[in-house]
């Protein structure tokens, strides 16, 4: 197993995830969340297709392998992939609790792990899920959420017209995964302040 540093990640490579038993469907990656897409999945050398109806799927946040069919037995299962460093899960951060709601909010903290995020409005009674693309787009890397349409309609709107079916919006709250980016020094002046570069 290799490991290198890059940016916020860090890459393993061929880890010995398992030996198949032919029973067995799900495995677990040593490491995680696994950047999306990064992963190489081996049975016995042979890569393996990603998708619901290939080989396996894949869960990043957790790092679960899931077979289509179990691999046989004997048969050894082995990864490359890269995965966040320093990641770190929020929940209930407040975007905005006090209307007018705007339709642009910014995450305390980026970057976000990208489909890691869970936008929350709320009625005070009742809490709703917001879908992605449909209610909001975001920008992993500033963490930069924008609502397609104004916040209250999204909320108050029946969902045959696309929205939540709330009565009203009292709240509107997020749960995601960041992480952090290694530093460097790259100068330090002659009173001993340093300059990082991220």
């Amino acid at each position: 197993e290799a490991n290198i540093y890059n940016n916020g990640m860090k890459s393993v490579t061929r880890e010995v995830v398992g030996i198949g038993d032919g029973a067995t469907k799900i495995f677990h990656l040593d490491h995680y969340p696994v950047v999306p897409g990064s992963e190489k999945i081996y049975v016995d050398g042979t890569l393996q297709e990603r998708g619901d109806n290939a080989d396996y799927t894949i869960e990043n946040l957790m790092g679960t392998i899931t077979f289509t069919s179990a691999p046989a037995d004997g048969a050894v299962i082995t990864a490359s992939y890269q995965y966040y460093i320093d990641a770190t899960k929020v929940t209930g951060e407040v975007l905005d609790n006090t209307a007018p709601f705007e339709r642009v909010y910014y995450l305390a903290n980026a970057p976000v792990i990208p489909g890691s995020e869970t936008i929350y409005m709320s009625d005070g009674t009742a809490t709703k899920e917001c879908t992605r693309d449909t209610h909001y787009t975001i920008d992993y890397e500033t963490g930069t959420i924008i609502f397609t349409d104004d916040p209250q309609t999204i909320a108050t709107s029946t969902q045959d017209q696309g929205g939540l079916g709330l009565t009203d919006l009292t709240l509107i709250t997020a749960d995601y995964t960041w992480y952090k980016r290694p530093c460097s020094v790259i100068e330090v002046s002659g009173d001993g302040d340093m300059l990082l570069e991220y």
